[in-house]
């Protein structure tokens, strides 16, 4: 099978070109020439046009071939050229489908004639064009311009095309001698495809992908406009949505409206890593709107004048904090010290009756006659039981408005399926985007699955995606023997890779390693998610969730070789 460049081909290009979809689907399955196949490229530097593009190059052991495609019906008549679309519709125009092919040939070997050394035997291959027609024979009232020697058309099969194909090469290396006599070995083919990819840009090189994906992702939904819309009339909210749904958007932009008409605001969450990146979101803002960012923890060591001093024990989180506050300092709290709004963001963590109890004295009127809005996935309630969550849930939803966020704007759609088939948490009803194919890697060893890791980000690297858009995720800290990078050298060419960076996300241009449970609430263009030891265990289950849906555009999870069959067969019950 060729090597296809992207590996597939969207939704949207498939509407808009069916006959491009079907040759796509042909080359793919083509073993000619140990081929490789650019699809979609874009040409900077054209003969005859500002700008032009590809169809399809494949580079093959023959050489480089330049394909056209044209769908639907196809003529030339009183020396214009006619396409008809599969609904009927006629477009006239002078130029027809072998000057365009020509015209493209002749561009690729231009610019390959600018930018590689005279004595590259890149530039010594042959080249060769062809038009596929694959729903018509092209009629014409006389022959001028069609060149059979270069045409494949309905009549014929997919099978064909390897013999079209080199009878294209012999055209254009024997009858018109153009270009060079040779072919390409290996090294000449990948040097050509990185070439092409990388700084000739004519295929969408994976950074592109990821981009166009993103451009989907970011415009605002309905949904999220209604929410934008009652902001200002409801003081009491609880928006309840999925990973990636936009809750974390929804909720900053209910801080700086709620500052601008001078209420002063509380930002609340229960992860340090989110609350650091808000406050970096904000300080960044031209106007620094004036918004305290706290976690539930800090705020209460802050009020009560307590320091950290490294003590993880969750009886002291869980209990002690929270008791010393309520116990010592909540009923003195002066009251210009308590908060005109709170806008609590990943409010599933803070669904417990302590934090609810604490949390009724710094909003001025308490949760019964107080302005809050809680943003929560209850989805992703990895911190508290269920049965005081649901408890908490139930007395909140009295007082306040409860909307729905369904339309995943994080998740490509294969990323958003993919999740659901692994863990059959939540299934994402609406994801907006087309991206690339979630890519699972099995394991052996932890040594085995350390190279294969380095592999995957030299990859990444090559493809563009940038260092600092890379997060690699664990359900373990770094200095447990359990991941696979535990008391690792780094190799000299990777980089360093970062742990658990809390502050000046913008400026780190390192790689970033995190827990999975410290990453909840934020998001990364790539993420590869490492270690993962279970699909069945329901701790995992969900940490396996919340980790995938922390990608954007891109996911790699590195598994144990023995979770193959349990994986099949999740995802065959995902399927029912």
């Amino acid at each position: 099978m060729s090597k296809m460049i992207p590996s597939n081909i969207g939704e949207e290009e498939a509407k808009k070109s069916h006959a491009e979809a079907m040759v796509f689907g042909w080359l793919k399955e083509m073993t000619w020439g140990n081929a490789t196949v650019l699809y979609s490229l874009p040409l900077k530097e054209h003969i005859r046009n500002s700008f032009g593009e590809i169809d399809f190059v494949v580079i093959c052991d023959e050489g480089i071939l330049c394909i056209e495609v044209k769908g639907g019906t196809v003529e030339r008549r009183d020396g214009q050229w006619g396409y008809t679309n599969r609904y009927g519709n006629t477009t006239w125009k002078s130029q027809g489908p072998y000057i365009q092919a020509q015209g493209n040939m002749k561009s690729l070997r231009q610019y390959l004639e600018k930018h590689l050394k005279i004595d590259d035997p890149i530039l010594d291959c042959r080249m060769a064009c062809c038009v596929i027609t694959p729903d018509c024979i092209i009629t014409a009232d006389d022959d001028t311009e069609i060149i059979p020697d270069i045409s494949f058309n309905a009549s014929m099969k997919p099978s064909d095309l390897p013999k079209v194909f080199e009878r294209c090469f012999k055209y254009w290396s024997e009858k018109k001698r153009y270009a060079g006599k040779g072919g390409l070995n290996s090294k000449s083919k990948d040097r050509l495809v990185s070439f092409l990819r990388g700084d000739f840009s004519f295929v969408p090189a994976l950074s592109v992908l990821l981009d166009r994906s993103e451009e989907q992702l970011l415009s605002i939904t309905s949904e999220q406009y209604q929410i934008i819309e009652r902001m200002c009339i409801n003081d009491r909210m609880m928006i309840e949505g999925g990973a990636g749904t936009g809750k974390t958007v929804l909720a900053t932009e209910q801080c700086r409206k709620s500052a601008i008409v001078g209420e002063k605001v509380l930002y609340l969450c229960f992860n340090h890593a989110i609350a650091s990146f808000i406050r970096e979101v904000f300080s960044s803002e031209s106007d620094k709107p004036d918004i305290d960012v706290y976690t539930f923890h800090e705020l209460l060591m802050k009020l009560c004048g307590e320091k950290y001093v490294g003590d993880e024990r969750d009886e002291y989180f869980q209990n002690e904090l929270p008791y010393k506050f309520l116990d010592e300092f909540a009923a003195t709290l002066a009251d210009d010290c308590k908060y005109d709004r709170i806008v609590i963001d990943e409010g599933q963590d803070l669904m417990n009756l302590n934090a609810y109890l604490c949390i009724n004295e710094l909003v001025k009127g308490g949760w019964e006659n107080g302005k809050w809005t809680i943003y929560y996935d209850p989805h992703q309630n990895l911190f508290v039981e269920n049965n005081e969550f649901q408890e908490i849930w139930e007395t909140l939803k009295k007082s306040s408005f409860i909307f729905p966020l369904t339309i995943n704007c994080r998740n490509t759609r294969q990323i958003a399926e993919g999740n659901y088939a692994v863990t059959h948490v939540y299934r994402s009803i609406n994801p907006r985007a087309e991206g690339e194919e979630v890519a699972y890697k099995t394991y052996k060893n932890k040594a085995d699955e350390r190279n294969q890791l380095f592999e995957m980000i030299r990859w990444l690297k090559s493809n563009g995606i940038s260092k600092k858009d890379i997060v690699i995720l664990s359900y373990y800290r770094l200095d447990n023997p359990e991941s696979c990078l535990y008391n690792t050298d780094i190799p000299v060419d990777i980089g360093r890779i970062k742990f658990n960076v809390l502050s000046d996300f913008g400026k780190c241009k390192d790689l970033r390693y995190y827990t999975i449970q410290a990453f909840k609430g934020l998001e990364a263009r790539a993420v590869i998610m490492i270690d993962v030891d279970s699909f069945s265990d329901e701790g995992k289950r969900y940490l396996n969730y919340v980790g995938m849906s922390r990608a954007k555009t891109f996911l790699t999870m590195f598994y144990e070789s023995g979770l193959y069959q349990e994986r099949q067969q999740r995802l065959l019950e995902s399927l029912v």
